[in-house]
């Protein structure tokens, strides 16, 4: 490589970054008329579902698309908290809420996708509002309401992916 070449920026990070943004724009407190919300949580939430997204790309696609969406998020997080408080709070409760809700969607012969999607929702709402006996009509508005608007922002990455207009 010439040391005066420019070097260009993979052109799925943009995307990524997009998608990242526009998931974690959606005021989950005010969408499910909540009075109290756990914005970390909430926002963990959300990284889950746009994670979710990357699932439908190849595996090295999705690894680099999670790597930076993941480095993203926690740059965004410096804004609330010091490099203590992500080392010791953010950074744990993430990986840990990553493992739970990947464990919680994955069906299995007993659980088919609609009542992982489901219980998935139910989880994460009880982290977001702090109740340990949701209403399951707010479940199902998680499930289709939120998780449901991150999909819908995911299927432009995954669209531009499929045409070939991203490199990676």
């Amino acid at each position: 490589m010439w040391p005066f070449k420019k070097k260009t920026t993979p052109s799925y990070q943009p995307s990524v970054a997009a998608l990242l943004d526009a998931a974690l724009e959606i005021d989950v407190q005010e969408c499910f008329h909540l009075e109290v919300a756990n914005l970390l949580e909430s926002s963990v939430a959300t990284f889950w579902m746009v994670e979710r997204v990357f699932h439908a790309l190849p595996k090295d696609k999705h690894e680099k698309a999670g790597s930076y969406a993941l480095e993203l998020f926690l740059e965004g997080m410096k804004r609330e908290y010091s490099t203590a408080e992500i080392r010791s709070l953010v950074g744990p409760l993430l990986m840990k809420r990553l493992d739970e809700y990947s464990q919680i969607f994955s069906s299995t012969e007993s659980r088919d996708a609609s009542q992982a999607i489901t219980a998935v929702a139910l989880r994460i709402g009880q982290r977001v509002t702090g109740e340990n006996e949701l209403h399951f009509a707010t479940s199902m508005a998680i499930a289709l309401q939120w998780y449901g608007s991150v999909m819908e922002a995911g299927k432009v990455l995954l669209a531009e992916d499929a045409s070939g207009e991203l490199t990676w």
